[in-house]
């Protein structure tokens, strides 16, 4: 499925640590088109010794490059939340040349990699949650005297993750100020300080899952979910208006885009879908959503996808969406126009595509193109919920 510039990859110049790299990339992940000042910092400020390196936030891959072309013996492992990311990733280290780092796939590098890395380092999440899940993963990682590396921009909020770094490794230095944003260093100790509070917390702790206690079908439900998912903590005002009038499902075959941790899939399984598949560019969302999908044996599968390529050529009868229309902190429609172009072609005869939206965003457009016709099924003046149908 590659109908739209926003399935394409392209070419990017980057320069970092004064070394020229080509990035290949396409939309998809927060800052997919740039290159972040942070790179730099963590380039600088690694130790040249340090061999068992991962990378958490790996992105489009650029820094992965310089540390590489630096350190011609280091062993770097690529963490990411996005699989387009990840995938990129491997695109921008091919083109330089560079083959044998591992790009993992994993929920977590743990248990496996506990205790075996000189360094960590993170390029911050937009998610606080998730940085101190990174945390908790890299101090677990970190063999005695290895050193966390974590690089961010103020408007990100780097300052209260620092002061979370220093609670969990007993204390922080400041590597550097520069172009907004600040880079510090933490060293895993023989003795260990007493860990904080949230670093307990389920979802926070690897192997873990924050739980929500949710009314779904008329029925008490308790779904997984994890930091860094949209929505994580609970279910969206927009996704609750979605719910509340959704077509019966029952028998039919259903598709859910850009699924977070599954409340739209499992509703329609409580109600009695005979199939729902799932699908999320967002691993840890995909996981939580498999998670859901086997505490509810419902049929179906969670997918990592970009857009829709990991099901296409299926047969859907319903296609339900609550569309991202943020890609970091810039509003695009882009993401949801190539769900609708593609969603439209996977269903089948008198199938029906329900989607819901901010109330200022014109989904409405984007039905009609598709469809050749758009309905309105709410509108709290909100949020609306609008269909289109075979």
């Amino acid at each position: 499925m590659t109908d739209s510039p926003y399935t394409q990859t392209r070419e990017i110049p980057a320069m970092i640590g004064g070394q020229a790299i080509r990035v290949i990339t396409k939309p998809g992940f927060s800052g997919w088109d740039t290159v972040s000042p942070t790179l730099d910092l963590l380039a600088e400020a690694i130790d040249p010794t340090a061999l068992q390196v991962a990378l958490f936030g790996c992105g489009h891959g650029a820094l992965a490059v310089a540390l590489a072309r630096r350190t011609p013996l280091i062993k770097l492992t690529l963490c990411d939340p996005s699989m387009i990311a990840l995938a990129m990733a491997a695109r921008t280290l091919q083109a330089s040349g560079l083959y044998g780092m591992t790009i993992s796939t994993a929920l977590s590098l743990l248990p496996d990699g506990a205790e075996k890395f000189d360094s960590v380092l993170i390029d911050l999440p937009q998610s606080r949650q998730l940085a101190r899940r990174w945390l908790v993963e890299a101090h677990e990682l970190l063999r005695e005297g290895g050193t966390l590396l974590l690089a961010g921009p103020n408007e990100l909020g780097v300052q209260s993750v620092i002061e979370d770094v220093a609670a969990l490794f007993g204390s922080v230095a400041l590597v550097t100020y520069r172009r907004k944003c600040r880079i510090v260093r933490a060293t895993r100790a023989a003795t260990q300080p007493t860990r904080p509070n949230w670093a307990q917390e389920p979802g926070i702790q690897p192997g873990s899952w924050h739980e929500l206690e949710l009314q779904l079908a008329g029925m008490p439900s308790r779904l997984a979910s994890l930091p860094g998912v949209f929505g994580y903590e609970g279910l969206d005002a927009g996704t609750a208006l979605l719910l509340s009038c959704i077509p019966d499902p029952h028998g039919l075959r259903v598709l859910d885009i850009g699924c977070g941790y599954g409340a739209i899939g499992i509703f329609v399984g409580l109600c009695g879908a005979a199939h729902v598949d799932l699908v999320d560019s967002n691993r840890l969302a995909v996981a939580a959503a498999h998670e859901n999908l086997t505490r509810y044996t419902i049929p179906g599968e969670a997918l990592a996808s970009d857009v829709l390529d990991a099901v296409a050529g299926q047969r859907y009868d319903l296609i339900l969406s609550n569309p991202p229309f943020h890609v970091g902190k810039t509003v695009s429609l882009d993401a949801a126009e190539i769900f609708v172009r593609q969603g439209q072609k996977l269903l089948t005869r008198g199938g029906r595509m329900v989607l819901v939206a901010n109330r200022f965003i014109r989904h409405d457009r984007l039905l009609s193109a598709a469809f050749g016709n758009c309905e309105t099924l709410a509108d709290n003046g909100h949020y609306w919920v609008l269909m289109g149908k075979n």
